[in-house]
Order: C-alpha cells, then sequence, then structure tokens
C-alpha cells in the first residue's frame, strides 16, 4: 500500500519536532534502520546516510547547507511524505521468522519501494512553468530520503518505508521548482500496486510463499491465520474505532483519523515485543512449525501467452477497463495488469505489458490524451448520432401537465 501525505510549512516544525521529538526520533528513531538518500539526490551531493539538518532545509526549499533557496520563493507544502506499507502478513514473516526470513522479508520491501518509487520518478516528477503554470516540463527526478521502519506506534509488527519527497525538483530546463503534484497523486494507486506486485515477486522466489486473492492490489502470505493478522493490527483497529464513533468512512476520513489517533513513537524493546507476538501466535496456533510451512510452498509463475492473451481479452472486454467509465488514462492498465499479473513478473514487467496493451488496435488513444476502446467508441458514436438525427421529432414527448405530476 501507498498513501501519500503533505507536509506543510505551517506543519513542519509540529511534524518534525511535535510528533516524535524531532527527525532523529521519528525518522531514525532507536532501534530503526537509520534514513538513507534515495532516487536522485545525488544531484545536490546527497547520497548515504541522511543528515537531519539537510532534510529540515530541503523541506524549506534550501539547498542541503541552508544557504540559498532552490525553488525561488517559499511554498506552503514543503514536501510530501510516501509511505510503503507491507501486507500485515508479510510483517508477521519478518516478527515471527528466524534470521534468514527476517532479511529476505526486508530485502524485499526495499526492493519493492525502489521499484514503485521508480514508477514514480519516471511519470510523476514533473513540474509547471509558464503563465499560470501552463507547461508542463520534465525534471531529473525526485530529492528524497528513505526511513526504513518495523514497527508500528503501537509496537505491533508492520514493516514500511517513509519517503520524504522535498518540493523541490530540477527541471529539464536547468532550473529549479516545485512539484506538480497532481501526477503524484494520480499515479499513487498504479505505484502502490506496483510495490505490492514486486514485493509478491521477491517473496515468491526467496521464500516460496504463496497468496490469498487479491484485494485492491494487495494479498497477503497464504497459511498466516487471519485472526492473529488482527491481533496484531491494534493501530487499525484505533483508526477503524475512531471511523466508527465520527460515522465517517472513505480513504480521506482514514487518513484523518490516523493523524487524531496518532501517539508519539514509544522506544519499545524489540526482545520484549517479540516475546509478545510469538506468545500471541502461540494463541492463534502458529508456532515455528506453522510458519516453516506457509514456506516453499509457491513458485514464481511466468507469464505464459495464453495468459497473456486471457489477460488482453480481459481488459479489452465490457467488464475490463472500461467497466464503470468510458475512458481510462494510463495509469489504469498498470494497475488492472498489476492484480491479474502472476508473481513470475516484476514491476518493470507490468509496466512494459501495460504499455503494449495500449498499443493494441482495440484501444483508441483521445484527443484529451485519455484511452478508449473502438467497441465503446462506436456505441458511443451511435448513441449521439441517433440522438442528434432525431432533435426535430416530437412523437415521443412528454405533455406539459405530466411533467408537472
Amino acid at each position: 500500500m501507498l498513501s501519500i501525505g503533505k507536509l506543510t510549512l505551517g506543519q513542519q516544525e509540529y511534524y518534525l519536532g511535535q510528533v516524535a521529538a524531532g527527525l532523529e526520533d521519528y525518522y531514525t528513531g532507536a532501534g530503526e534502520a537509520p534514513g538513507r538518500w534515495l532516487a536522485s539526490s545525488t544531484q545536490l551531493g546527497l547520497d548515504g546516510e541522511v543528515e537531519p539538518d539537510a532534510v529540515r532545509a530541503l523541506l524549506a526549499g534550501l539547498d542541503p547547507t541552508g544557504a540559498y533557496r532552490l525553488a525561488g520563493r517559499a511554498h506552503r507544502v514543503a514536501g510530501f511524505d510516501l509511505t510503503f506499507s507491507a501486507p500485515k502478513s508479510v510483517s508477521v514473516l519478518w516478527a515471527l521468522g528466524e534470521p534468514g526470513v527476517a532479511l529476505a522479508v526486508r530485502d524485499a520491501h526495499e526492493a519493492a519501494v525502489e521499484a514503485a518509487l521508480g514508477f514514480l520518478e519516471r511519470h510523476a516528477a514533473l513540474t509547471r512553468r509558464g503563465f499560470g503554470g501552463v507547461e508542463s516540463l520534465t525534471t531529473s527526478g525526485f530529492v528524497a530520503a528513505g526511513f526504513r521502519h518495523r514497527l508500528s506506534r503501537n509496537g505491533d509488527p508492520q514493516v514500511h518505508t517513509h519517503v520524504l519527497v522535498a518540493n523541490v525538483v530540477l527541471g529539464a530546463d536547468g532550473r529549479w521548482g516545485t512539484l506538480d503534484a497532481r501526477h503524484l497523486y494520480a499515479q499513487r494507486l498504479a505505484a502502490g500496486y506496483l510495490y505490492q506486485v514486486q514485493l509478491r515477486h521477491e517473496l515468491t522466489r526467496t521464500l516460496g510463499v504463496a497468496w490469498t486473492p487479491l484485494h485492491r492490489g494487495a494479498g497477503e502470505v497464504l497459511g498466516v491465520p487471519p485472526k492473529l493478522l488482527r491481533s496484531l493490527s491494534s493501530r487499525r483497529a484505533e483508526i477503524e474505532e475512531h471511523l466508527a464513533v465520527a460515522g465517517t468512512s472513505g480513504a480521506a476520513a482514514a487518513q484523518r483519523a490516523a493523524v487524531a489517533t496518532r501517539r508519539t513513537k514509544q522506544d519499545l524493546d524489540l526482545d520484549t515485543l517479540q516475546a509478545r507476538w510469538q506468545e500471541l501466535a502461540r494463541e492463534h496456533h502458529f508456532g515455528p512449525e506453522q510458519l516453516r510451512r506457509v514456506l516453499g510452498v509457491g513458485t514464481p509463475l511466468e507469464m505464459t501467452r495464453r495468459h497473456a492473451e486471457l489477460i488482453v481479452g480481459q481488459l479489452l472486454g465490457p467488464a475490463g477497463l472500461t467497466a464503470r467509465d468510458s475512458t481510462f488514462d494510463r495509469a489504469a492498465p498498470v494497475r488492472a495488469v498489476a492484480e491479474l499479473a502472476p508473481t513470475g513478473l516484476t514491476a518493470r514487467h507490468v509496466e512494459r505489458f501495460a504499455d503494449r496493451l495500449l498499443q493494441h488496435p482495440e484501444i483508441v488513444r483521445l484527443e484529451s490524451g485519455r484511452f478508449s476502446t473502438r467497441d465503446l467508441v462506436a456505441i458511443e458514436t451511435r448513441a449521439v448520432t441517433t440522438a442528434v438525427a432525431r432533435v426535430s421529432e416530437r412523437d415521443d414527448a412528454i405533455d406539459k401537465p405530466h411533467v408537472r405530476r
């Protein structure tokens, strides 16, 4: 899953200071890995381990030393917090598995974050130029730092990475500017789906796990008890309780609930936590032997020609890409293929498959830059033609008294 939160100048000190007593605590808290510069941050000489003062400068729109302003003026949005979260069952493997299993989970998660972030850099790292920002311009990529965490604020196992993206980008014209965040939000779901694709690929390849049916692009490791997952999801339970009390629902409401129920991250002893997790696992009859049984049961499945034909047929049909809307953007086939792809495919394979799908003779590129299918365009064209041809007919006109009634 991928969630995006804004860092505004008004919230900056709250986020970096009040939430967890400073950047060092929240993002590099006790026991967690130090943050590392990601993506194209080397364009500012940023590489290796993160220095908190450099992050503070970038969120203020300054160069890493704080000596000069990159984007020309201060902006309300300082940056964006992209949070990539593994499914709970994957975090359970990390929490309860032997060291080799935990290491495989960590490496798979990092590979998945890298794949999804690469997708966003190619398709969402844009800036704007010209009067009113009408001109869209490519950039050299994000200036970003990644902070990998293993725990939720409540001390539950939760493998996730915060990627802090500063609101400064180097345009193709050699000038610094701000990020056109519309593209970041437009590509959020597709990037989250690709994170899940890469994660499943890596863990199937290295640990041989199998997966439950996907829901919104994500699946759980087959064989991990659902009741155990709920027992180790106390943070989610808090958010759901807050939503129930408030009588609200939806992604935006859930994000507000997460902020409202957020507590300061505690300095939690990992040995104590692992003992608690193991006790919960035993209560749900998921000890070391049961954990071993979920490993080595799955193998990465490659995309056969027949499988590819079935995917194309499904997505081009009435129940596919145009099932809910008559047009779709480039991100839609990425998400759709990600849900149908076998575990032998990586995120880049899925993206390339989606791009080839858009070149299919049955796909029509519209003047708006969106896409549709030839069948649907033909249906709508016939409907419009029929309506125009009958515009002067009054055979079926409804009399005014009936309309009033």
